[in-house]
């Protein structure tokens, strides 16, 4: 039920994030690329972004909760990843440069994402020793 929740809760945000970019383009007239727009390349870096780690997030989310399915800190990682992209969009939105947002959202980001990568090859080595063992 947590990936049910958490990677639809995700896609909702990169449909916001998506119709952001659409609504910017027909402000500014600028049906592809970014038209040297800075506040539009911004945008579209938000979006990029969020996808960019979104994916293997939901994969990896999916196949803990599998494999790990009494798992509870489940749905503690999925509420830190989901703020996390919050803080990274909002801070990559109002500057290209540093920001809290951006270092708190990528730090965040970055420990979700690690977490599960370490819990699926820990259970994925268990499994094969398991397979090996016979």
């Amino acid at each position: 039920p947590y990936s049910l929740f958490y990677i639809s809760l995700l896609s909702c945000f990169a449909l916001v994030l998506a119709y952001l970019i659409v609504r910017l383009r027909y402000k500014t007239r600028i049906g592809l690329g970014d038209g040297d727009n800075e506040r539009l390349t911004r945008q579209i870096r938000v979006q990029a972004n969020f996808l960019e780690n979104f994916l293997p997030f939901a994969l990896l989310f999916l196949l803990t909760e599998i494999h790990n399915p009494g798992m509870l800190l489940l749905p503690i990682i999925g509420c830190i990843f989901f703020i996390a992209r919050l803080f990274h969009a909002y801070g990559l939105s109002l500057s290209s440069g540093r920001s809290f947002g951006r270092y708190y959202g990528t730090l965040a980001t970055w420990l979700s994402l690690l977490l599960l990568i370490v819990v699926n090859l820990y259970h994925s080595i268990l499994l094969l020793i398991y397979a090996l063992e016979g």
